[in-house]
Formats: C-alpha cells, structure tokens, sequence
C-alpha cells in the first residue's frame, strides 16, 4: 500500500517544502539602492573658487607674483586660484584669454575669468575671476598693481567696464 501512495507522499513533500520556501522568501525583502544625485562638478569647483578666492583679499601686487606669501600680479592669482582645483593654466593673462570656452559677460559665473585689452592691437593685459554675477551686479576679484587683491562691481567700474575683452569658462576644459 505504501509504494501505491508513493507518488502522492512524494507530492506532499514537494508541496510542504515549496510553501516552507515561499514563506521564507517572503520575509526577505529587497529594496531597490537609493541612486545617488550626481555631483555637478563644476558647480563644485565653481563653489570652492569663490570660497578660496576671497581668502587672498588685501594680499598685495607683486610682478610675477603667484603665491600668497610674496604677493600676486593678476594672472600669477589666477593661476593659482585653478591651481587649488587642479586646473592648469598657463602663466600670463594673454595665454590664458586662449583657453577654455568664450561665453556671454551676462551669463558668466563665480569662477570664470574676465579679460581686458588696450592699446591699438587690443592686447590682452589683465585677468579678473568671475566672483558673482546676480542682476546685474558682475563682481570681479583680481590683483591690481594699485590695490593689490581685491573685488570690484564690473559694470560701474568706469577703468575696468571701458577695456573688457571677452569672458571664458575654463572649467570646461578639465570636464570629462
């Protein structure tokens, strides 16, 4: 009699097992990782730019300058300013005018650098960084030979609005 029930003896093993199974695969639960939001680099380092860049006002004006113990002339500051984030620059203003990627003056933001030119053959001379852009209101903090670092107001800046070049983004070119 017992092997003439074997089947369904086999059956209900089978079936007490696979409810044994679901039971406790429903107890495990699983949830799906929370993705992470990406990090908008740029938007970092345009943060950690303004954030250091105001670190070095009143550092005074020396040529050639591009540290904070002796001083710094306009590109020597940024230089270094981008040297803190791992962008290289080169050394001058006028080889600086050609990286990165030209933008509008009206949509340039906090680590962007501003350029000027004067003279007949519009030489490039001087180069601020971008310190905040809102209404209206373009803030530029850069070395002057007179002041040495400090930040000014762009557009009502009758010596430095009068002599803009052009500005870039030269955080783009370390974008992966």
């Amino acid at each position: 009699m017992f092997l003439k029930n074997l089947p369904l003896v086999f059956l209900m093993i089978v079936f007490l097992l696979s409810c044994k199974v679901c039971s406790t695969l429903k107890s495990i639960s699983y949830t799906e990782p929370i993705a992470e939001k990406p990090v908008d680099k740029i938007a970092e380092q345009r943060e950690i730019l303004a954030d250091k860049a105001d670190d070095y006002l009143g550092k005074k004006y020396r040529h050639a300058g591009q540290n904070p113990k002796s001083g710094f002339d306009c590109s020597g500051y940024t230089y270094f300013l981008m040297k803190q984030i791992d962008i290289s620059l080169p050394r001058n203003s006028a080889a600086q005018s050609k990286i990165g990627q030209k933008i509008p003056l009206r949509k340039a933001q906090a680590g962007d650098l501003v350029f000027f030119q004067k003279g007949k053959k519009n030489r490039i001379f001087h180069v601020a960084m971008v310190y905040s852009n809102k209404d209206d209101d373009l803030r530029i903090i850069h070395s002057t030979s007179s002041r040495g670092v400090v930040i000014d107001e762009l557009y009502t800046n009758k010596y430095w609005s009068a002599k803009i070049a052009h500005a870039s983004n030269v955080l783009v070119q370390n974008t992966p």
